[in-house]
């Protein structure tokens, strides 16, 4: 396989930075020469994979690997990755003309739906920006193929270099997470709804907690945890407190979930759109039950078609309420557990790893 350069914004609190880190250390961990660097070396939520090392931008190899200067990374790269949306795909496009290397873009979000939210101004300069990038790309990757095909069809010049790779999650180390996971948390130790994900707009936590307003009056032994940093933190909180259900909604920040996720009653995810979804993907390898608004793109892939967990129309509240309400107060089919852990599985390292080894080979 190709020496790859994955450029990253910096390893903040995200699904998609930890997906990044997921990818390099899955190759890494088959002997693959990958390596990131950072953008931005100061934030830092993820912890790193056992088999990778940081020191300053460079993120590498543990074991055999070293730190590299962005010049000196660039000159050994056989391919550069730009691993989060826009600022790395303009940097990896603006170093692979500089140092002549094929480029491969990687696209973690509806892009339709994204620019949807945006002003008329920046849609333009958006999409503009969108199709340079693609253009001077070898290949650009969606994590879900509502992502990729909603891509195809805004630029359908370039719909023959865009395709499809689910996101895997790295099996192994979650369960080294749970083994050495702390003493459970007070907010663990009642029945409670969780979700999972940074505290912005896009992941309608706004809509959950409006939601669960209706729950705790229908199911009033059952708190709500929502995991994640981000700045809506204080508007979620005034909300919580403005529906009298303050004490029931808890923001224990940053935590990573896997333990939360094995104790929850239900896991909920409730954004106004996605890419695909690696909360959902971990929350059934912990075979929780899952209620999911049927966004774009990714949890109805995710959940093929709803058969792993319940899907809700987007952004509808009330559905949304029903939904959690039934969950919590009716009985899990006999072997649902096992079939949502064994559908986790097909997003392992062993599936998806091997798909990324033959792209970076092939550009």
């Amino acid at each position: 396989m190709k020496n790859a350069l994955f450029l990253m914004q910096d390893i903040r609190g995200g699904g998609a930075e930890l997906v990044t880190l997921n990818v390099v250390s899955g190759i890494v961990a088959r002997g693959g020469d990958v390596r990131i660097h950072t953008l931005n070396h100061r934030r830092a939520d993820h912890a790193l994979p056992e088999n990778l090392a940081r020191a300053g931008n460079s993120v590498f190899a543990a074991r055999g690997g070293r730190p590299l200067s962005l010049w000196r990374a660039l000159r050994e790269a056989d391919v550069v990755v730009g691993s989060l949306e826009i600022k790395t795909h303009l940097a990896a496009v603006l170093l692979g003309a500089i140092f002549r290397k094929p480029v491969v873009l990687w696209l973690h979000k509806d892009l339709t739906v994204f620019l949807e939210n945006k002003g008329s101004a920046q849609r333009v300069i958006y999409k503009t920006l969108f199709g340079l990038n693609l253009r001077f790309a070898r290949q650009t990757i969606g994590v879900s193929e509502g992502v990729a095909q909603s891509l195809r069809t805004m630029f359908p010049r370039h719909a023959s270099r865009i395709a499809c790779i689910y996101n895997p999650i790295d099996i192994a180390r979650i369960d080294s997470q749970l083994e050495r996971a702390p003493a459970v948390a007070a907010w663990m130790q009642k029945p409670f709804v969780l979700s999972v994900g940074r505290l912005t707009s896009q992941k309608g936590f706004d809509l959950l907690i409006r939601a669960f307003a209706v729950v705790a009056g229908r199911v009033p032994e059952v708190d709500l945890v929502i995991l994640g940093q981000g700045e809506e933190r204080a508007a979620l909180e005034r909300l919580a407190a403005q529906l009298g259900i303050a004490q029931r909604v808890h923001l224990p920040g940053f935590v990573s979930p896997h333990q939360a996720m094995a104790r929850a009653s239900l896991v909920v995810a409730s954004s106004r759109f996605e890419g695909l979804s690696q909360v959902l993907i971990e929350a059934l390898y912990q075979g929780a039950r899952i209620v999911s608004t049927d966004c774009p793109s990714g949890p109805r892939e995710v959940l093929d078609g709803g058969r792993h967990g319940t899907l809700v129309a987007n952004g509808a509240v009330a559905d949304l309420a029903d939904s959690i309400v039934r969950e919590l107060t009716t009985a899990d089919t006999h072997g649902a557990k096992a079939t949502r852990r064994a559908r986790a599985k097909d997003f392992s390292f062993d599936c998806i790893v091997p798909q990324w080894e033959r792209l970076l080979g092939r550009v």
